[in-house]
């Protein structure tokens, strides 16, 4: 259990790290890999994470669009 924190904790570092030098997609994609099996991996920080980088690319963009609709039908 402690290896899988870590490895998350990891990955949201890198996450955050591709989403400052505009590899968004590669950002969202890597954070999609833990949310998709565990919504509050980190405790809620990799959720924050993934919706922070959604927000930055905007409402009209279509690599923001698909995974907002991906966490959507995770929610619902």
């Amino acid at each position: 259990m402690a290896q899988d924190e870590t490895n998350a904790q990891i990955a949201n570092d890198l996450a955050l790290q591709y989403h400052q030098v505009n590899r968004s997609e590669e950002s969202l994609a890597l954070i999609w890999s833990f949310i998709s099996k565990d919504l509050n991996a980190l405790d809620g920080e990799m959720r924050k994470t993934f919706m922070d980088v959604l927000t930055a690319l905007g409402q009209e963009n279509s690599t923001a669009k698909q995974y907002r609709r991906q966490l959507y039908s995770i929610l619902y």
